[in-house]
């Protein structure tokens, strides 16, 4: 993620960010020597280019001066200027983690790599994850395609996407996740207490935090174990697994969500997808290597 520092503080950039001293910005420009929409700064491809807007009183990277339209590359330590007075400095130019932004408030959700909870882990409403499509949004009701810059109407409020251009997807196991979904076996030992969850993937063995999410993971399993031939075997709606788990289709939706961070959080690629909605609106578990132990 990019890290810009000024004012005694640090601002994580989003993929796209308007500068000045609108209150349209992402970044805010307390200098009267700004204009309103004085700069952008957005990740393209692979890097951070700064634009200036047209500025009354220009934009500067080293003490230089942007042509009006011109984008510059940030640097690590460079230092920019909007319209000469307030300084900020590069401090990181990583890639940007998807966000959201509460219209009116300027509250930021923070997802990372490729899946963003919103409004927060703890309490999810939707989803917001990447495929060989691109971004998708999953509220619980549907899956569709989602943009950077739509503002999605949630419980929470109205919430406007920051999502950076996608990465490609990687193949096998990376430096980022140890584990691949498409190569897991899930291994579920359940007890009259609790159900717990084993990862497994040639010699890598991993067990997950126990959280109340994995009961409704262990019914879509089942599930799918019930018919282990049929590649269309697993499929539910969330009304009735909601049934079957005796519990509201809210708690089921939360449940799908949080799923997805429980998997990110173990290093696993293709994380989100642990979980499969279909056209249908139907739910299913999106590995079929699986297996069931009582304890």
């Amino acid at each position: 993620m990019a890290i810009l520092s000024g004012r005694g503080t640090a601002f994580q950039v989003p993929a796209r960010c308007l500068i000045g001293r609108s209150a349209l910005a992402e970044l805010r420009i307390q200098s009267g020597r700004a204009s309103s929409e004085h700069a952008s700064l957005g990740w393209y491809r692979d890097r951070w280019l700064l634009r200036d807007l047209a500025s009354s009183n220009g934009t500067t990277v080293d003490g230089r001066t942007l042509c009006p339209r011109d984008r510059m590359p940030l640097s690590p330590g460079s230092h920019l200027s909007f319209g000469g007075e307030e300084v900020w400095t590069v401090m990181d130019i990583a890639a940007p983690d998807p966000c959201a932004i509460l219209v009116g408030a300027g509250q930021y959700c923070w997802g990372r790599q490729n899946l963003l909870l919103i409004p927060s882990p703890d309490a999810p409403e939707a989803s917001v994850f990447a495929n060989d499509a691109g971004w998708k949004l999953d509220t619980g009701n549907e899956v569709s395609a989602a943009l950077g810059g739509e503002v999605v109407r949630l419980p929470s409020g109205y919430w406007r996407l920051q999502l950076p251009d996608r990465l490609p997807t990687p193949s096998g196991l990376t430096a980022s996740y140890e584990l691949d979904l498409s190569q897991l076996t899930l291994c579920f030992h359940v007890s009259a207490e609790r159900v717990s969850l084993v990862l497994e993937q040639a010699a890598t063995r991993r067990q997950l935090p126990s959280r109340a999410c994995l009961q409704t993971l262990l019914a879509l399993a089942r599930l799918r174990m019930a018919h282990p031939s049929s590649p269309d075997a697993g499929w539910i709606s969330s009304l009735d697994l909601a049934e079957t788990r005796a519990c509201s289709p809210e708690k089921v939706n939360v449940d799908v969500h949080r799923l997805r961070r429980l998997f990110q959080e173990a290093d696993v690629h293709d994380a989100a997808h642990i979980i499969e909605r279909d056209d249908a609106k139907r739910l299913r578990i999106g590995v079929g290597r699986l297996r069931e132990m009582n304890e």
